[in-house]
């Protein structure tokens, strides 16, 4: 089963990633419906990722059933944490294994703002000026929305991307010359990538939770401002 969610970077995605069948980046531009803004720092990507199908009751589930909870919805709800689950862990090994920070928002916090301009300020016209001026402050959650997004989230394949990265940057010059600061245009793949994400993809279950573990430690460590 293919997923695919909304996730963020600190610098554009401006080519596909793919990581054999197992995941894979698609940049924001492929969808024309997505907004966008001059001022992002937090860039939207979609993740599209292989979630293997389970069937292990809920601990709830019982209770959900009295409660007239349909057997379709109970099917959606058991797939729930292992997607979760398998986001976060993709979601670690790039952040880790890269210069640049792959996270998803944290919907339970919320904040007071305005919203801002997709364009520059200074290429506002007078109506446009006026509108932003005369806003008044609303309490807000982290969310990325537009029309049409529940059905660009179906999907059956990975996309077919026009371009993917080609990793040509050395390790050395990767994180020493060249890290990850705000005069990067776009997010640059180191060229051992894909060789990491095979070692760590081969490891046993056992193996792999421990590592996994310490990139988490490692990921969740990177301050998201």
């Amino acid at each position: 089963m293919i997923k695919r969610s909304v996730i963020f970077t600190n610098a554009p995605l401006l080519k596909g990633f793919r990581c054999r069948d197992l995941f894979q980046l698609v940049p924001i531009s492929y969808f024309p419906n997505a907004p966008k803004s001059a001022y992002m720092t937090h860039f939207p990507a979609f993740l599209e990722y292989k979630v293997d199908n389970v069937d292990v009751d809920l601990v709830c589930e019982q209770e959900l059933r009295d409660k007239g909870i349909s057997d379709d919805v109970l099917r959606q709800m058991r797939n729930f944490p292992i997607e979760i689950r398998t986001r976060k862990e993709i979601l670690y090994l790039m952040s880790s294994l890269t210069n640049f920070h792959f996270f998803e928002y944290n919907t339970i916090s919320g904040n007071w703002g305005i919203q801002c301009p997709t364009k520059k300020i200074e290429e506002l016209d007078e109506n446009e000026l006026v509108l932003l001026n005369n806003q008044t402050s609303s309490f807000y959650f982290n969310s990325y929305l537009y029309e049409g997004l529940k059905d660009d989230l179906v999907i059956s394949e990975f996309t077919q991307c026009h371009e993917y990265y080609e990793a040509i940057d050395q390790p050395k010059e990767y994180f020493t010359i060249h890290p990850n600061i705000e005069s990067n245009s776009q997010i640059k793949i180191p060229c051992y990538l894909d060789c990491v994400l095979d070692k760590y993809y081969s490891l046993e279950k056992g193996k792999r939770k421990s590592v996994l573990q310490c990139l988490g430690l490692l990921s969740e460590g990177i301050r998201v401002v």
